[in-house]
């Protein structure tokens, strides 16, 4: 009894982690966001934070589709410079369609539009890493920092993939306990 209290335990911290996670990187970038719109006004630091940072919406759009192809769904459309109308929109989409028995649907449903947390946070990781150990000349580390940022602040998730993420949280925790329950 107490193995299973104690994977119940583990997988709740996952995704309590996970949410924090993803929480944290949206006060992260909202903060930015808000900071350049402070300091170049509201449509500078708008256009600033979006547009000038596109290289952020493509690997966010590119994670959802890797992780997406990588866990087997059909990936129907990627969709990036794509102008947000009056009402709102998204910079980039990635539709995919989940393929496979329940339990992988809903993996692929949970996991794939989490995926610019996870790839966001290791490709930042990686940059990093390649910063400690190169020595770097001025404009070299310009261009990083800039695309560090651009990955940053698209790192955060959409309503979009939130919904689509919770659609195949149920099967997805379930699975988590059990592989929890097996391992301990």
């Amino acid at each position: 009894m107490s193995r299973l209290i104690s994977a119940i335990a583990i997988t709740m911290i996952i995704i309590i982690a996970i949410v924090i996670i993803g929480f944290t990187i949206g006060i992260v970038t909202d903060y930015i966001a808000n900071c350049l719109m402070s300091l170049f006004g509201y449509k500078i630091g708008y256009i600033i934070a979006n547009y000038i940072t596109f290289p952020g919406v493509i690997h966010h759009e590119l994670s959802h589709a890797f992780v997406a192809f990588i866990t087997g769904a059909k990936i129907a459309k990627i969709e990036l410079f794509k102008i947000p109308s009056k009402s709102g929109g998204a910079l980039g989409t990635v539709s995919f369609i989940p393929r496979g028995p329940k339990l992988l649907q809903s993996i692929q449903l949970t996991v794939t539009p989490l995926a610019p947390i996870p790839f966001g946070l290791l490709t930042l990781k990686i940059i990093y890493n390649f910063i400690k150990v190169t020595e770097l000349n001025l404009g070299t580390m310009i261009v990083i920092t800039y695309i560090m940022i651009s990955i940053l602040l698209h790192m955060k998730l959409s309503k979009q993939d939130i919904k689509t993420s919770l659609k195949g949280l149920p099967l997805t925790s379930l699975l988590i306990l059990i592989i929890t329950y097996i391992i301990l």
